[in-house]
């Protein structure tokens, strides 16, 4: 829906949880990437994606409505922002 739920560095390893009334999506941040590692909708398309670390690349989970994405230059200390 447009709402601003995490905005993360790449440079730290650390997982996410993100819960919403649509489900829930477990995103990593390991080794300078960022990826969705656990979902439980119904396709785990997002799952398959695999890992983002370059500027304009995203992440999406269609049923729970979540993009990530690899953005720079908005704040010195945040790489990604998940929607």
């Amino acid at each position: 829906d447009g709402k601003l739920v995490a905005a993360v560095s790449l440079a730290i390893d650390r997982e996410l949880e993100i819960v919403t009334q649509l489900g829930s999506n477990t995103v990593t941040v390991k080794d300078g990437a960022i990826a969705v590692t656990a979902a439980d909708c119904p396709d785990h398309y997002c799952e398959q994606q695999g890992e983002i670390s370059k500027t304009g690349e995203t992440l999406v989970c269609l049923p729970h409505k979540l993009v990530a994405e690899v953005v720079t230059g908005e704040a010195s200390d945040v790489d990604v922002v998940a929607k």
